[in-house]
């Protein structure tokens, strides 16, 4: 048995379905003929709910027709990652990235300037002094940001009469969802910096549209930094829906105060190296078993000597649905994948490969979950022209998602705003010129577009709070700017030229309510793109990257974990990105051994007298990693740990481990945090959100106990991007 996040279909009977599934029933149709256990009602859902089930009763219960899906949750799971989508580059003002002009740090988003006006402002130059005068500032609009946290005191997000607009709120308690609440201290914090930048784009006083909204905060868990403590996907979509729809009218316009969400975040997978075929536009193709195929559409961006692209899950785009349904607004960041993403009914949309191992289609032009037609979708515009020669037309960003799935271009490269005290980016860090105690940085990505277009989302609910997603949708569309994007559009499946829009509409985001005025723009520029995916950074031509990711330890095995006397083992392990790797254990004279081994792959025997835990250490300039294993030598007591493992050791906050144990004697075992498991042996997935040691204890029938422990280290940092920054 295991946990299944059931959804329904939008419009069936949700009440008779959930009734037929939690109670005894006598059908040979598709439910469980028993009674279901609930394991999470998610109360402010119609059309999911957790239950556990057998894989057999998930199967037949996906030939229901009223049922959507029926999946493992996305926090559980292993196959797919939850990451940001920055793209990287230095600080200062506009489209400039070396220092502060002039020394002075008072500098804003360039993308104010450009979205206030049809044509490129700056033609090929890149800096400006045009004044932004404005009349709207997202007045009695709130303001959610889905990220890594907001430093909430950051001068950025006061108001005209110095009071923090960032509110403090029990998401669960204002929901009326079950959960618990992490401690403020921990949730209204940011250590990772992209959520700061991401709230100072939308709703910051100086680098924002909505100058004067109310903002409100939801940490993703697996987005978060060290010390900071998020919620689950899952959870923020209830609770934000529950919120929205307990809301009280707004005496000021007689309608509630409006919902508009960034989303710069998503989840991706990778594409393998045994993939022997699949169908693209329509036709089936083969291969012998091999990597990703640039012609089908298949680019990625590089990630660690592999490539990821962003990948739909079922169940988080149903809680994005029902949230749109109850009249939440949200902006998406497309992805920094360098993928072309389909509509549904597009020649892309089902395009999918199969592997050597399994046959079960991957489709990999549908983009990252959390996905809806109905949600805002914003690519990112290069600060770089695409040649004077074209009358100055800009161009999307290289990295940026294209192709008809996206809904608008905004700037999203060298954009300035506001960044937490404590963060990743330090080497781009500079001063705040408002207030020199705190600082500010210029990042690149799709995750830097998005909040863009939901500040201007701001502005329109500020004079219309009864807009619904659609009408703001549709809105943003009418009033784009046409055809100042560079593109081929007889051309559009040349998928190695990156800087096309492969099918997606040529507008940008314009801004009818504020006022531009004149200004002169001048300025040089030299600077390489920088590329910056969350957690681990991936740089597209730098070749000395300041911040290099984590080495993974794939394996580490041993031949034996249990001898019944002094023997050898043989130890094997397989690395990817370490510069260095060594195995450390306890002689049988209790002596330290370090030994360097290969930091790659390879194996070698060493003898063993008595039980010994041996630990593999890999390690580059972005830090260390590790994973243990314990073999052990009997000692004349018949009550034995033979080994217990944790699989990986190393894992961002909320993911998967596997914990794996074999004993011998013993009539009842432990394992702390999880209680009473089987004392023989077995398997067990747990989801620790911070380092911590498990201890497994097992007790033979006199009353002896023995102890076996593994540490677990926990990173704040996801491995992943998913931001769809």
């Amino acid at each position: 048995m295991r946990t299944y996040n059931v959804a329904l279909h939008k419009g069936v009977d949700y009440d008779q379905f959930w009734d037929e599934i939690e109670n005894l029933s006598d059908t040979d149709g598709f439910v469980p003929s028993r009674r279901v256990d609930i394991v999470w009602e998610r109360e402010s859902s119609l059309r999911q709910c957790w239950y556990e089930l057998s894989d057999e009763e998930a199967d037949l219960l996906r030939q229901d027709p009223r049922v959507c899906c029926v999946e493992i949750p996305p926090e559980h799971r292993d196959d797919i990652e939850i990451g940001l989508n920055a793209v990287t580059t230095n600080q200062t003002w506009s489209k400039r990235s070396g220092t502060a002009i002039g020394g002075d740090h008072k500098q804003v988003n360039w993308g104010l300037q450009r979205t206030n006006a049809r044509k490129n402002p700056f033609g090929t130059d890149f800096e400006g002094t045009a004044d932004f005068p404005f009349s709207l500032d997202g007045t009695g609009v709130d303001v959610v940001i889905q990220d890594s946290g907001v430093q909430i005191d950051h001068p950025e997000f006061l108001d005209d009469s110095g009071v923090s607009r960032v509110q403090q709120i029990n998401w669960f308690t204002e929901s009326g969802v079950s959960g618990t609440m992490p401690p403020f201290s921990e949730f209204y914090n940011d250590t990772h910096g992209h959520g700061t930048h991401v709230a100072g784009i939308a709703c910051g006083k100086h680098y924002g549209m909505a100058k004067n909204a109310q903002i409100f905060v939801q940490i993703v868990s697996g987005l978060n930094g060290p010390g900071t403590t998020g919620i689950s996907s899952s959870q923020c979509f209830d609770t934000l829906k529950g919120w929205h729809l307990n809301k009280p009218i707004d005496p000021a316009t007689g309608y509630k105060r409006p919902s508009i969400v960034n989303m710069s975040w998503g989840y991706y997978k990778y594409f393998p190296t045994n993939i022997t075929g699949g169908q693209y536009q329509g036709e089936l193709w083969s291969q012998s078993a091999g990597g990703k195929v640039s012609s089908k559409g298949m680019i990625g961006q590089s990630r660690s000597g592999s490539y990821i692209f962003g990948s739909r899950v079922d169940s988080v785009d149903i809680d994005l649905e029902e949230c749109l349904d109850a009249g939440i607004i949200f902006c998406s960041a497309a992805g920094n994948t360098y993928q072309t993403v389909d509509v549904e009914d597009g020649v892309n949309f089902d395009n999918y490969y199969i592997t050597s191992t399994s046959s079960t289609p991957v489709y990999y032009m549908r983009g990252g979950s959390p996905w809806s037609n109905d949600a805002i979708i914003v690519g990112n515009i290069n600060y770089v022209v695409y040649s004077s020669s074209y009358n100055s037309l800009e161009q999307k960003s290289s990295s940026s998602e294209s192709g008809p799935a996206v809904t608008i271009w905004a700037p999203g490269s060298n954009i300035i705003s506001a960044v937490s005290l404590v963060n990743d980016f330090a080497s781009y860090e500079i001063s705040y010129g408002w207030d020199n105690d705190w600082g500010c940085m210029s990042i690149s990505g799709t995750s830097m577009a998005s909040p863009q277009v939901a500040g201007y989302c701001a502005l329109i609910a500020q004079l219309y709070p009864h807009v619904t997603p659609a009408t703001m949708k549709q809105y943003i569309i009418d009033n784009s700017t046409e055809d100042e994007l560079y593109d081929t559009p007889d051309n559009p499946y040349n998928y190695t030229n990156t800087n096309i829009l492969h099918g997606g509409p040529n507008r940008i985001l314009y801004q009818s309510y504020q006022s531009i005025e004149n200004g002169s723009i001048s300025g040089d520029f030299e600077m390489s793109d920088v590329s910056i995916s969350f957690g681990a950074k991936s740089f597209d031509n730098i070749s000395d990257s300041p911040d290099q990711a984590l080495a993974t330890i794939n394996s580490f095995t041993s031949n034996n974990y249990s001898l019944s006397g002094s023997g050898t083992v043989t130890l094997s392990w397989d690395i990817s990105n370490a510069t260095n790797a060594s195995i450390n254990y306890t002689s049988s004279t209790g002596s330290l051994i370090q030994t360097s081994v290969n930091p790659v792959s390879g194996s070698t025997g060493i003898t063993v007298s008595n039980t010994t835990t041996f630990t593999l250490t890999a390690t580059n300039s972005g830090g260390s990693v590790t994973r243990s294993l314990t073999v052990t030598v009997a000692s004349g007591s018949s009550l034995a740990i033979n080994y217990f493992t944790a699989s990986p050791s190393s894992v961002t906050s909320g993911s998967p481990v596997n914990l794996s144990w074999s004993a011998s004697g013993a009539v009842s075992a432990t394992i702390s945090s999880i209680g009473s498991v089987s004392p023989s042996g077995g398997n067990t997935t747990v989801y620790p959100y911070s380092s911590q040691s498990y201890t497994l204890t097992i007790y033979s029938s006199t009353g002896q106990s023995t102890s076996r422990s593994v540490y677990v280290n926990v990173s704040g940092i996801p491995l992943g991007e998913g931001d769809n920054p």
